[in-house]
């Protein structure tokens, strides 16, 4: 079942009817301006007589200017009605009411209808109170809740000219020229961003030159503004450029075989050329100025017996003869003079650094220079 409408359907009965018709006659041609309802289909009328009361039927067939009705529809009685009486389509409550009931809406469409108030809609719609809040009325319009216009503060249009750059106070894009207050290149274009922090005492700006390769930046303290300062950028910083400013070449530190990524001091201490490893000194260099008494301290300081250390030992591990390289415990020799005299056993590991012809550890055959090695 449906319900038709048509836009301007009107006129007038072409005769007169009684309260018990069921059909009824328009002027002569006027029939097409009326929907033609088959099966369950119908629109509603509305009969006016000329006292102005009224009766609204149900017209379920039309054949061209005849309409078969059904009387006294939605609480109106049934009137006798006179030629001439005005005919009408009009939407009435019912209709409306079925054409809601029957339109093709979704669930989600019929449950927006049945809010009882726009609020609800909004929340359903889960426009939050974005809905509500009003627009801009000017680009710098900084009232809290506006909602904002493209362009506004120079955001997601061009940004906003200005003649100074130094009594900006409001958040926002802007661009400068040649003429403009407070630029720091003279005669460029930009585009700049301004951040207030505080009403006039405080706030920041970038400077991005739109001809150049150059950005800078400031900031106000305190109402004054501070020198522009310039970031560095591979426009304006190439480091193959500096090393030659250097005057000498740079050491590599670390990155070859078997080095690690410690850092390594250089320095010289006030007599001599000392180096260090993180925090383990190596103590000084020894070089062509200081390496007589560089060894001198160093060997005055080495322990007896100590790793390191040289003696004539004689030699007593039986056998023989040894070589150079031979290794001995300590408790197998002891020291001695060239003839072979045994003056008391030492401790530790050592290596020959001769050759004995026998090792009874009483012969001048069994003395050798040996050094220390553990």
């Amino acid at each position: 079942m449906a319900v038709l409408l048509a836009n301007n359907a009107v006129s007038t009965l072409a005769s007169s009817i009684g309260t018990g018709a069921t059909t009824i006659a328009v002027a002569s041609g006027h029939g097409s301006r009326f929907p033609s309802p088959s099966g369950d289909d119908w629109f509603p009328l509305t009969m006016v007589k000329n006292t102005g009361e009224l009766e609204i039927v149900r017209c379920t067939a039309r054949s061209a200017d005849v309409l078969t009705i059904i009387r006294a529809q939605e609480g109106t009685p049934a009137l006798a009605f006179d030629a001439g009486d005005i005919v009408q389509l009009r939407l009435t409550s019912a209709a409306f009411a079925e054409c809601t009931q029957n339109a093709d809406f979704s669930d989600y469409m019929r449950s927006l209808i049945d809010n009882p108030d726009a609020a609800s809609v909004r929340g359903d719609l889960g426009l939050g109170n974005a809905a509500t809040r009003n627009l801009q009325d000017a680009l710098f319009n900084a009232t809290a809740g506006r909602v904002l216009q493209v362009g506004s503060f120079g955001l997601g249009s061009l940004g906003v000219a200005t003649a100074n750059l130094n009594t900006l106070n409001v958040n926002g894009f802007y661009y400068s020229g040649p003429s403009t207050v407070g630029i720091p290149i003279a005669g460029d274009y930009a585009t700049v961003l301004h951040q207030q922090s505080d009403v006039s005492n405080a706030a920041a700006q970038i400077y991005v030159s739109v001809i150049l390769n150059r950005m800078l930046f400031r900031r106000m303290n305190s109402g004054v503004w501070s020198p522009w300062l310039e970031f560095y950028t591979t426009a304006n910083l190439n480091p193959n450029s500096y090393q030659p400013a250097l005057g000498f070449t740079p050491v590599q530190q670390g990155g070859g075989a078997h080095q690690g990524t410690n850092k390594v001091y250089l320095g010289w201490d006030g007599t001599g050329l000392r180096a260090q490893v993180d925090g383990t000194d190596l103590g000084r260099f020894i070089t062509g100025h200081n390496a007589q008494a560089e060894f001198a301290a160093n060997i005055a300081a080495l322990p007896t017996a100590g790793v390191g250390t040289y003696g004539f030992m004689v030699i007593g591990i039986g056998g023989g003869p040894y070589g150079p390289g031979t290794v001995v415990a300590g408790a197998s020799i002891g020291w001695s003079n060239g003839a072979g005299l045994f003056y008391g056993a030492t401790a530790g590991t050592w290596k020959l650094l001769g050759a004995v012809q026998d090792a009874d550890l009483n012969s001048s055959n069994s003395v050798t220079l040996c050094v220390r090695i553990a």
